[in-house]
């Protein structure tokens, strides 16, 4: 082995470089971007506490549900992009594409190591290229790196992949500080994203092979080889319970799916997953729960005799080809937490979910690679993998487009999938952000039709019936838009946010008594709903009643202190109510936390903040 490691020298290292610069060339189109209404407004543009203090925001970050998330590493990670880029999507995309490079890099010296274990060091180093060469380029990782949302994966992977690496070095030579860098590396990963819980058996799968550690020399178990686990498991448990109080309102009741409707979701994931990790055709922002879930469908039928065979092969097949067990066991381990037996959201299925786990088929194809160079030559090998990097490559750029924007984006779910309302109603809504309206409309028209057929998940309609009456609204047609809202609010009465968009229709239509009376009940439903303290205040202030809008107002900064546009609605407040040495005391707050309009107002009375 050592001289086999001293003829090879770097090249492991500089194989992995170049794998990595591939890369990162490849992302270079997704810096023109922009954000998408898939998450990135709650995540980055429309996320009020990445403008906190930074002590403000590290207490969020570590206390906070937002997004039904706990990945407090992920938010450190957008709030520094903020502090650099503030809005600017460029910079945002420029991190998640060093991180993809950053883990091809870390999965090239990841597979060397596990491959060298098994192989001599010339072919550990061909089948770690070809992994890396792979992972680089496969078009299911676009998802994670195209996506200013998906920063969690593409960060939690960096995390996962460096813990394993100071496993496997700690494995082939104990050192106490590689096992600590280990678990300090997880303990950030399952921060970033709460797939990395899967850790401790990933480590006891691949100690059982290729690391051959789970057993002593004389047939017993390791309990060393266990005892190093504890750590990991702990940390585990921590992300695991975190996750599920986050996420426990985006969890579809058992009584909308049944445990074995998600067995059988979960199948076809597999499936699904398999499929596209060898043939990656057809790939979709977004794959919706299937209208109807039987045993006898043909694809459900074909899913679980797949997944039986591979899993009775592993098995059987587990001395002879260990690598089989190891690779499937990884795969399927690695995806446990996002195959919907715990059903959340109304997705059957994501690329973004095979950004790791497919490190599983990859490995085989390692093994395969060195098979492949041995019957036909280093020539051949190279022509081989040139070919696949090639329409891989292009296959990725092609996919890479499809994430440029909200409505290129929308386009591609409604085209893979055209009875999926989710797709109708995003569609619509980014085609309401660029003015047009009309064609928003109609796409919501369809979103509502449809989601009145699905019977699967939870159901949708009242929200694509506020989406319209809010377009409604948008286009001045004002009763219609009162219908759909209405109708909302009876289809969900514990709904503040629809009483408050029905409340801001009422106070534009001058109608105060009754948006006064939807604030209220919505505040009366969470009395931490700032919006609706606010458009209370905004209310109070139109109708002339000032002392009132300065109580709405202030109950809202009591729980949104640094909101810069709350501020200023003060000082206008206090401003009205004859108080100028408040209201500009109000304004001045508000600008020096960078609100514009504050600052465009001290600016013309030519005052400092």
């Amino acid at each position: 082995m050592s001289s086999g490691r001293a003829k090879y020298g770097s090249a492991p290292w500089l194989l992995a470089l170049a794998a990595s610069a591939l890369a990162f060339a490849l992302y270079l189109p997704a810096l023109r971007h922009e954000f998408v209404n898939f998450d990135d407004y709650d995540y980055v543009t429309k996320n009020p506490y990445l403008g906190l203090p930074f002590g403000d925001f590290i207490k969020w970050a570590f206390s906070s549900y937002w997004c039904s998330n706990w990945h407090p590493v992920t938010w450190l990670s957008l709030r520094l992009d903020h502090l650099i880029w503030g809005l600017n999507p460029t910079g945002y995309h420029l991190t998640n594409i060093v991180l993809h490079a950053a883990n091809t890099f870390m999965t090239a010296l990841v597979a060397h190591r596990l491959f060298g274990f098994v192989l001599a060091e010339g072919k550990a180093v061909i089948a770690a290229v070809t992994v890396a060469l792979l992972f680089a380029v496969h078009p299911l990782h676009v998802e994670s790196v195209a996506w200013v949302s998906e920063r969690k994966d593409v960060l939690y992977a960096f995390f996962f992949l460096s813990s394993l690496w100071f496993y496997i070095s700690h494995a082939a030579k104990p050192r106490r500080r590689y096992y600590l860098l280990a678990v300090a590396a997880f303990s950030l990963s399952v921060m970033s994203k709460p797939m990395a819980v899967t850790l401790p058996v990933i480590l006891l799968i691949i100690d059982y092979y290729p690391l051959g550690r789970l057993k002593t020399a004389s047939g017993a178990i390791n309990m060393r080889a266990l005892r190093d686990k504890l750590p990991f498991v702990a940390l585990s448990l921590i992300g695991s319970v975190m996750t599920l109080i986050a996420q426990r309102q985006g969890i579809v009741h058992v009584n909308q799916l049944s445990f074995i409707d998600r067995a059988l979701i979960a199948i076809e994931g597999l499936f699904l997953y398999l499929g596209k990790a060898f043939l990656p055709v057809s790939l979709s922002p977004f794959y919706p729960l299937p209208k109807s879930i039987s045993m006898l469908d043909p694809v459900t039928i074909f899913a679980a005799a797949l997944f039986t065979a591979l899993t009775v092969a592993s098995i059987l097949l587990r001395r002879r080809q260990p690598a089989l067990a190891a690779a499937w066991g990884y795969m399927f381990v690695s995806l446990v937490p996002v195959l919907g037996l715990v059903q959340v959201g109304a997705q059957a299925a994501a690329d973004r979910y095979m950004y790791l786990p497919l490190l599983g088929p990859l490995f085989l194809l390692g093994a395969v690679g060195v098979w492949f160079h041995d019957r036909v030559g280093m020539k051949w090998w190279l022509a081989a993998n040139i070919a696949a990097v090639t329409l891989l490559s292009v296959a990725t750029l092609g996919q890479t487009g499809i994430w440029r924007s909200s409505t290129a984006l929308w386009q591609r779910v409604v085209e893979n999938h055209p009875q999926s309302s989710i797709g109708y109603s995003s569609l619509g809504y980014s085609l309401y952000e660029k003015g047009l309206h009309g064609e928003a409309l109609a796409n919501l028209d369809k979103a509502v039709d449809i989601a009145a057929s699905e019977k699967i998940g939870p159901s949708k309609t009242d929200r694509y019936v506020i989406q319209r009456g809010k377009i409604l609204l948008k286009l001045k047609r004002y009763d219609e838009a009162y219908r759909d809202m209405s109708h909302a609010i009876e289809l969900r009465q514990d709904d503040p946010d629809f009483l408050w968009e029905r409340g801001n229709l009422l106070l534009e239509v001058k109608r105060f008594n009754e948006a006064l009376a939807d604030f209220s009940r919505a505040v009366s439903l969470d009395n931490r709903h700032v919006p609706s303290l606010n458009s209370m205040g905004q209310a109070y202030l139109a109708s002339g009643q000032y002392v009132m809008a300065i109580q709405a107002f202030g109950k809202a900064l009591e729980i949104e202190p640094q909101d810069g546009s709350i501020l200023a609605n003060l000082g206008i407040a206090h401003e009205y109510n004859g108080e100028p040495s408040a209201s500009i005391q109000y304004f001045q707050r508000a600008a020096r936390l960078g609100f514009g309009p504050a600052q465009a107002y001290l600016h013309r009375k030519g005052m400092k903040w």
